[in-house]
């Protein structure tokens, strides 16, 4: 950590601590008696440039009420793709009942290991990283500060930026917010908070050739989940923004993205479709013969070519297919590469 971002690190802890100092103090298991942590506060800023590259830091204060809480939050973890760009620890403290606040020296224990993650669904990556460092010291009734720090150097889609922002989690949120800075030649072009609570506010500030789009919400309650449930960040009230103008947009981007995978067949191919075809003419009636085609074909692809993804590709990783005739000569891809 350089020695501006130090002063800035140690202005927002103070800061906090001013402004939050007897807040924190109400956080107490009588006063949430279901939760082992409360957030705090949780600031994220975002600046994303026209071609969709950006950086976002976020700043969270996290209370361990049980010993519980104290184990979850005794390690911090931010994960990234290094085909993407890269991730950070930037700083760790832990602030104690009284508001004083001890600086962890944390780069000791700091681990940079291939997100697994994704293994039990038979796909794999190993630029998929996680980073991890440990809290020691951690007390139950204690404040962990954590500031992050994601990088994108390149974007997922060109010249486009979206992301998803949480405002509710299994932890109840006493206060976050979000700061999301662009340039004015390319501003959101949709927004939609989903699930509402009510509790956010907004604003859009216009400053020179930039835009900066601001929400805060105020105690959100804890989200129980329930078996068999969806993920809680699909259920949650969260924020979902984007530069795009619509998902025709974004079909289109895919289909230029496919296409050349697509053209690239080879003989192999094009014999086995021929002899799906025969089967299928010889079966069925005229008018039941394209039917019979569609159904072989796919009866082929789900049943003789496996689920399995190896992201080794440069271009879009992740989420072009790879070239049709690999994929078939293979007889395994992951989603992308089957439906191509």
């Amino acid at each position: 950590m350089n020695a501006k971002t130090a002063s800035s690190a140690a202005a927002a802890a103070l800061l906090f601590l001013c402004a939050t100092g007897g807040l924190a103090r109400e956080i107490t298991p009588e006063n949430y008696p279901d939760a082992d942590t409360v957030v705090v506060d949780d600031r994220i800023e975002t600046v994303y440039q026209a071609d969709g590259t950006y950086v976002t830091t976020d700043e969270e204060w996290v209370k361990a009420l049980t010993e519980r809480g104290r184990r979850e939050l005794s390690t911090v973890s931010i994960d990234y793709s290094l085909r993407y760009g890269k991730g950070e620890i930037v700083l760790v403290e832990i602030i104690d009942a009284a508001g004083v606040a001890r600086t962890v020296d944390f780069r000791g224990t700091l681990k940079e290991a291939t997100d697994n993650s994704a293994t039990s669904m038979n796909i794999y990556d190993p630029l998929d990283k996680v980073l991890t460092c440990a809290v020691p010291g951690l007390r139950t009734g204690e404040t962990r500060h954590v500031v992050t720090r994601r990088e994108t150097t390149k974007s997922r889609v060109k010249d486009h930026w979206a992301d998803i922002e949480l405002f509710e989690s299994t932890d109840p949120i006493v206060r976050a917010s979000v700061r999301i800075d662009g340039p004015i030649t390319r501003p959101l072009r949709q927004i939609a908070m989903r699930h509402p609570l009510g509790n956010v506010e907004s604003s859009v500030v216009t400053n020179g050739e930039r835009i900066v789009y601001s929400w805060t919400a105020k105690d959100s309650p804890q989200m129980f989940p329930e078996p068999a449930m969806p993920p809680v960040w699909t259920q949650g009230q969260h924020l979902r923004v984007s530069t795009a103008e619509s998902w025709q947009q974004m079909s289109r981007w895919y289909w230029d993205l496919s296409l050349p995978h697509l053209e690239k067949t080879n003989v192999a191919m094009t014999n086995k479709v021929e002899e799906l075809k025969g089967a299928a003419a010889r079966r069925g009636s005229p008018q039941d013969v394209r039917r019979g085609i569609v159904r072989d074909i796919f009866r082929f692809v789900s049943q003789e070519v496996r689920y399995m993804g190896l992201t080794l590709e440069d271009t879009s990783p992740g989420y072009a297919p790879h070239d049709v005739c690999v994929t078939f000569d293979n007889r395994y891809g992951v989603c992308r590469d089957k439906a191509a």
